[in-house]
């Protein structure tokens, strides 16, 4: 017994030597393969070509209103486009160009101003567009696609790819209002002192003062005796 505890003892020693130099080795500064950004949140310029239908135009000017109500910043700016030298297209223009500023001041937007664009280009005239400052929700930074999106890759360059980029980016083409992920405003001081006094008011166990007012008691017995 004695023999073969003599034996283990090297052994043992020559383990335990060999765990602390593995742990002596790592380096626990080598950043994360994680990603560690967070979602983005930033103030762009959103553009969007009007239907030239009636109705598909009224329904386009619906949803851009719920839109910039929920995370819109500032006014909107109509453009609206005419052949270059047609003296008819250019008063169109600034016809269809003031009907789509009322359009929009009907629905309680602000228009800042209204453009008319000469252009060159057929394909390009008697177009309208709507523009406005919009939050937007944006990957994190430096997130790159995920590697093979595009066809295959070697080993060195998938190796700076942060694990869950893809993840994130996903998630920020989700993200209905981006004001949301800002935080909400913090309630005013008058609302958290009166928010406090009530809830000090339960934890001490005072009761609640019965109201000077009427029970339905009292209106159903009134209106039994008339």
């Amino acid at each position: 017994m004695k023999h073969a505890m003599q034996k283990k003892i090297p052994v043992l020693a020559l383990s335990l030597f060999l765990v602390v130099g593995c742990e002596s080795a790592i380096d626990m500064s080598t950043p994360s393969q994680l990603n560690q950004r967070q979602v983005r949140v930033q103030e762009t310029m959103r553009t969007e070509v009007l239907s030239r239908g009636e109705l598909q135009r009224a329904e386009q000017i619906e949803q851009i209103t719920r839109r910039h109500a929920a995370y819109g910043r500032g006014p909107v700016t109509v453009t609206v486009s005419y052949m270059s030298g047609s003296k008819h297209g250019k008063r169109a223009a600034a016809a269809e160009g003031d009907m789509l500023r009322k359009a929009f001041v009907a629905k309680g937007m602000k228009v800042e101003a209204v453009h008319t664009v000469a252009v060159d280009k057929e394909n390009d005239a008697d177009r309208a567009l709507a523009s406005w400052l919009s939050l937007e929700a944006l990957p994190p930074e430096n997130c790159t696609p995920m590697p093979g999106t595009y066809g295959a890759e070697t080993l060195e360059e998938v190796a700076p790819y942060p694990m869950g980029c893809e993840v994130h980016t996903a998630w920020s083409k989700m993200v209905y209002d981006p004001s949301d992920l800002l935080g909400k405003a913090r309630t005013p001081d008058e609302d958290s002192s009166r928010h406090g006094a009530m809830v000090d008011n339960y934890m001490n166990g005072t009761p609640n003062e019965t109201l000077e007012g009427l029970s339905a008691s009292e209106i159903s017995r009134e209106s039994v005796t008339e």
